[in-house]
């Protein structure tokens, strides 16, 4: 397949037709160096449809490239502005309230306009599914270029909750919905001091899940879907998706045609970066395998995006073992960094040496790391230490650990057999816990099942992302609302009736989840302060084991684009939002790749 590998020479196809050049294969060589093919991930038919707000909806590795969103985010913006304008032109802010105005003369696919009803029936679907509702206490529409979102408390993160949103949904194909569910926002919610977030009543989430499947009923062919994004969809297979130039998006992206290739193994996306079918890869990859795929190549660059986020050795504290802090200790002096690391995928970078959840990286931006250093427990690798935290606990050894109660210390360890820097890794803890003297069976399983199994809460021991990617906030406050608010299921911790979580210290019982919301409407020393709190009763609960931080690889495979950055180094860099298809998606809608490629007209 040709690729965009002649898309430099552009510029001289002008020049050429001037010359009196025949137009014929110059005309062809510019078509096809057009197309980009990149990897990505999404659901297949025939489950695939275009419905975004229920299951089933072609999902995230494509959503970004066909709707578009208001603003993106970067944590490292220029001169203090950390938005950027896709959708809206411009905004203000006024205490409470942010003002959004609308580019001029934005379309949707089909051609017709973009307009302030259809941004507010984007964000009314998401009412008691996405966050910002949580906050969010009305929108109105003073004109057809303007949007004012009003939330309940002033914030410095509102802005960030806007740009979660898609605007995806036209209100004369959804509007009879969202004023369903605004009905019910407006109706059934009441506002919690206590927690600084919005509750639904009982007939509210009654209300809620009834009109949630009557919408699962609507599920348009997602070659149907009408999207303000740079691209629609021609054709979605189980391999591959062909997404083609929208031809009404408000930017020239100099793409024509963009395919996604579904290489869901690391294995599948090496051999599409040899036999030269990718133009440009992200995702993990062993470090044995990524040289060799870079060894059979020409042309191969790498360089790595920061996720905020931590692979960790996580505990379910409802089974057997994992229940006891002592246990959890241990397991943290037997888990050896300097060992794993260069298991583990390109672009792992060093963790925090406790347990904290708050990445080196984001405890740098906050000035926190003397803090840490000096005021918190780490745990290096040390055997005896682990050992001595067990016996001190009442365990004792035979040839193997017996807790307190006689019960011989065994367990599973789980981990997602897709993940480079879990699979490896997970086998040489393993292989340590092992030796250390407990029983551990290893579980590599695939995807789907690990998700099923971790769900359930059948694990004991297991991998994951603790936290997982910070990208939307790249803030303390994204850490602590994952890690406690969004996936508390993870460490088997329950919510009372009411909304508090608690974890114990020496002084008493910490309501995480409603420190975490105090982050969201804090600032200054106030938000350090919390954030302090936060990091110290959860680095004392031990609910995990961060033993990487991860940098997510970008390869760029085709030497007609050039993003000018240094090799095999973490980029931070305002021109890369997110990671993956985010990532993917403002490139090429924000003009970067265009520009990456010499193109300027």
């Amino acid at each position: 397949m040709k690729k965009f590998k002649g898309l430099v020479c552009l510029a001289a196809l002008f020049l050429l037709t001037a010359c009196g050049e025949e137009t014929k294969e110059t005309d062809q060589t510019a078509q096809d160096s057009q197309t980009l093919v990149i990897n990505g991930d999404y659901v297949v038919p025939p489950t695939a449809h275009g419905n975004p707000y229920i299951s089933g909806f072609i999902g995230g590795g494509i959503e970004p490239y066909v709707q578009e969103a208001l603003f993106s985010f970067t944590p490292v913006g220029e001169g203090g502005e950390n938005f950027k304008p896709r959708l809206a032109s411009s905004y203000s802010i006024d205490q409470n309230v942010i003002n959004i105005t609308l580019k001029e003369g934005i379309k949707w696919s089909d051609g017709s306009d973009i307009t302030a009803q259809d941004v507010l029936t984007s964000y009314q679907m998401w009412v008691g599914k996405k966050q910002i509702w949580e906050f969010l206490e009305k929108i109105e529409v003073p004109d057809e270029q303007t949007v004012a979102f009003h939330f309940k408390n002033e914030s410095h993160l509102m802005l960030n909750l806007l740009t979660d949103v898609k605007v995806s949904a036209r209100f004369e194909e959804y509007g009879d919905w969202a004023q369903q569910y605004q009905g019910i926002a407006d109706a059934q919610r009441e506002w919690h001091d206590e927690t600084n977030t919005y509750w639904y009543s009982e007939a509210g989430n009654e209300q809620l899940q009834i009109l949630n499947e009557e919408l699962e009923g609507y599920m348009p062919q997602v070659t149907d879907m009408v999207g303000s994004g740079a691209f629609t969809i021609a054709n979605l297979s189980t391999s591959e998706a062909v997404l083609e130039k929208n031809e009404h998006f408000y930017q020239e992206t100099s793409i024509d045609s963009l395919t996604i290739i579904r290489a869901v193994t690391p294995e599948v996306a090496a051999n599409s970066m040899i036999d030269g079918t990718l133009d440009m890869h992200s995702g993990g990859m062993t470090e044995d395998l990524i040289r060799q795929v870079e060894s059979k190549l020409d042309y191969f660059t790498e360089f790595y995006l920061p996720e905020y986020s931590q692979m960790s050795v996580v505990f379910n504290v409802k089974q057997a073992f994992a229940q006891e802090l002592a246990f959890r200790e241990a397991v943290a002096y037997l888990v050896n960094p300097d060992e794993i690391l260069p298991l583990a995928e390109v672009g792992s970078m060093p963790s925090e040496m406790g347990s904290t959840g708050l990445p080196l990286s984001l405890q740098e931006v906050y000035g926190l790391t003397d803090w840490v250093q000096s005021e918190l427990t780490a745990r290096e690798y040390n055997v005896e230490q682990a050992e001595a935290v067990l016996l001190a606990a009442g365990w004792t050894k035979e040839d193997t650990w017996i807790d307190a109660q006689g019960n011989k210390v065994a367990f599973d360890f789980a981990c997602n057999n897709g993940w480079g820097s879990a699979l490896l890794p997970g086998e040489a803890i393993v292989n340590e816990l092992n030796s250390f003297g407990f029983d551990v069976t290893f579980l590599p399983m695939e995807g789907a099942s690990y998700d099923a199994y971790l769900r359930n809460g059948e694990h004991t021991v297991a991998i994951e992302f603790a936290p997982p990617s910070n990208i939307l906030y790249a803030n303390p406050y994204g850490t602590y609302e994952q890690l406690y608010k969004g996936r508390s299921w993870l460490f088997g911790l329950e919510t009372e009736p009411t909304g508090e979580l608690y974890l114990t210290n020496a002084q008493g019982k910490v309501d995480v989840i409603a420190l975490t919301n105090h982050l969201f409407d804090s600032e200054g020393d106030d938000f350090i302060a919390t954030t302090k709190e936060l990091m110290a009763v959860t680095n004392e609960h031990i609910l995990f084991i961060p033993y990487l931080e991860k940098g997510f690889p970008v390869r760029v495979l085709n030497p007609a684009i050039d993003f000018q950055v240094p090799a095999n180094q973490l980029v931070q860099d305002p021109r890369f939002i997110g990671v993956g298809e985010s990532m993917f998606s403002s490139l090429i809608a924000e003009g970067t790749l265009r520009k990456s490629m010499g193109i300027t007209d």
